[in-house]
């Protein structure tokens, strides 16, 4: 069934002219993956990465390495979805459905950009911010000493086949490694959640326009398809 989509309603019918049945924003996500969510993910990842300025490469990585591309996936630690946002950030985020692969991807994809934006667009603090928290990057002035941390910023960086210099710039020889934080493991850094909901409440503000933009693509295209 192809569920049109509303946007000045938020509201969603069978088709055009139809009654609008209530509040389906996730349900037009849903449907915008089609009938495989193999195939349909890949084009979400690249529209979202293209969205927020990421290389689809990494944006790619990111999912691969947080959930392995699971919609249903829930960490030890409550992380959920693809892009294993934990349910805070996924509420100043505005996210409705962290299990929707659609919202997932996109919400993890802004959130992402925000990080890039704060550590001045090094990807790979942004990951290392995505992983342990802003927090903790802040703190120690580069890539937390967490094992688990460093682990996942190397992971992610091999998956999406970026080397990176010493200061976290990809460039095509890495001669230094990555910019690790020297010294002892310290007490996990004070998460300031006023400062992130405020930061994340504008970027919630950019996630709904772009999931409305791409529902807009897809409805578009489904309509050229029908001719």
């Amino acid at each position: 069934m192809r569920v049109e989509w509303r946007p000045e309603t938020g509201e969603t019918g069978e088709k055009k002219g139809a009654p609008a049945k209530k509040s389906d924003f996730a349900a037009a996500l849903s449907s915008a993956l089609g009938e495989s969510v193999t195939a349909g993910l890949d084009t979400v990842l690249n529209k979202a990465a293209a969205r927020f300025g990421i290389r689809p490469q990494l944006l790619r990585a990111v999912a691969q390495a947080e959930s392995n591309f699971n919609p249903r996936a829930v960490s030890k630690a409550g992380a959920q979805g693809i892009m294993q946002l934990m349910p805070g950030t996924a509420r100043a985020l505005g996210v409705r459905d962290p299990f929707n692969p659609v919202e997932s991807v996109f919400a993890g994809a802004a959130y992402l950009r925000s990080l890039m934006d704060r550590f001045g667009g090094d990807e790979t603090l942004a990951l290392a911010a995505y992983n342990a928290g802003p927090g903790a990057v802040r703190r120690y002035g580069g890539i937390p000493p967490y094992a688990e941390t460093q682990a996942y910023v190397d992971k992610v960086l091999t998956l999406s086949r970026v080397e990176t210099s010493g200061q976290g710039t990809p460039t095509r020889a890495a001669e230094t490694g990555i910019s690790r934080a020297d010294g002892p493991l310290g007490r996990p850094a004070v998460y300031d959640e006023g400062e992130e909901k405020q930061v994340l409440s504008a970027w919630a503000v950019t996630l709904r326009y772009a999931l409305m933009e791409f529902l807009l693509q897809v409805t578009a295209g489904e309509g050229e398809d029908a001719k």
